[in-house]
């Protein structure tokens, strides 16, 4: 009988060992499974996040490419604008040549108007008035400005 209760209690061992065996084995798998189920998970996610970051490359090389092309219109803009500044200035340096030129003339003009205005009044008798004396004829007037003229163009040359 002894033998018969320890073998009794052998087999209840063995079915507890066993039994926490099975309980362990299936804790086991439970923690395997819920690790899996994690890992698919992450791996889900890391190729929703691969996918979003392809998408976001190709939108930030779109506006990159976007922005190159903004760039070279906006060149091309500054040197249209450049050789139209280049062009303007050149025909400036044109008309203020000119302008000196033109004011050259003018001041050679009045300085001969000055020189026959002189030459006239010492000449031609005058009034005080500065209108001719009524006894200077026409001839000697006539006279005069041609000697004038000859001397403005003497003082041209």
């Amino acid at each position: 009988q002894q033998q018969q209760q320890q073998q009794q209690q052998q087999q209840e061992q063995q079915l507890q060992e066993q039994t926490l065996a099975r309980y362990v084995i299936e804790q086991m798998k439970l923690h395997h499974e819920r690790e899996i189920e994690h890992y698919k998970q992450l791996l889900a996610e890391s190729k929703r996040n691969e996918q979003a970051s392809q998408r976001r490359r190709e939108q930030v090389e779109e506006e990159l490419q976007s922005a190159q092309h903004t760039i070279l219109e906006l060149e091309a803009k500054v040197s249209s604008r450049d050789e139209k500044i280049h062009r303007l200035n050149a025909d400036n340096s044109k008309l203020l040549s000119k302008n000196l030129q033109l004011e050259h003339h003018i001041s050679n003009q009045q300085q001969r108007q000055q020189q026959q205005h002189q030459l006239y009044r010492q000449t031609v008798p005058l009034t005080s008035s500065g209108m001719p004396v009524a006894g200077a004829s026409s001839s000697q007037r006539a006279l005069h400005a041609v000697r004038d003229l000859r001397l403005t163009r003497q003082a041209s040359m």
